[in-house]
């Protein structure tokens, strides 16, 4: 840097704000268990609370499917 120039770097460079680069001890993956756990609590969760919607498209599944089935039978 010219001498003007460092003059001007040094007397702003107190207020200018400081940043950090690091890289954390370790990388979390989507396969850890600290990951994965609290994915699985909340899942568990939200699918508790449609079981009975889950249920009745799975009959309606069932039901679909079977109907296919005997009028290929018959056919």
């Amino acid at each position: 840097m010219r001498k003007m120039e460092k003059k001007i770097y040094d007397a702003i460079k107190v207020d200018l704000p400081l940043y950090f680069l690091f890289k954390a001890d370790r990388e979390n993956k989507d396969s850890d268990s600290e990951v994965q756990g609290p994915l699985k609590v909340i899942t568990k969760s939200i699918l508790s609370g449609m079981q009975e919607d889950l249920d009745k498209l799975k009959d309606k599944i069932v039901t679909a499917t079977e109907e296919v089935g005997l009028r290929t039978i018959k056919t």
